[in-house]
């Protein structure tokens, strides 16, 4: 992907286990937009792979994982973000 495309990220999907509540947000780099995904309730033993979908925008992202809880963990085997560019270069 060239520097100055524009990305259109649409998912999530990947195999998160722990304790508590998951909070996921997907913002530019300058954080002037951002997404927040659907909540993730996290287990201890799962046998599937989380998937949420997003509608995103922009040249870059940046990904924040985190838990709000005193004691929560989370445990983060595979990560994948799904992504496809949709325009070349900023229209202007």
């Amino acid at each position: 992907m060239g520097q100055d495309n524009i990305i259109h990220f649409n998912a999530l999907r990947g195999r998160i286990k722990g304790t508590g509540i998951l909070r996921t947000r997907l913002f530019d780099l300058d954080e002037t937009q951002s997404v927040n995904f659907p909540l993730i309730n996290m287990e201890e033993i799962t046998g599937r792979f989380v998937f949420k979908l997003i509608n995103f925008k922009s040249q870059r992202a940046c990904l924040e994982l985190k838990t709000t809880a005193i004691d929560e963990i989370m445990r983060i085997n595979k990560l994948v973000v799904f992504a496809k560019p949709i325009f070349t270069e900023y229209p202007g």
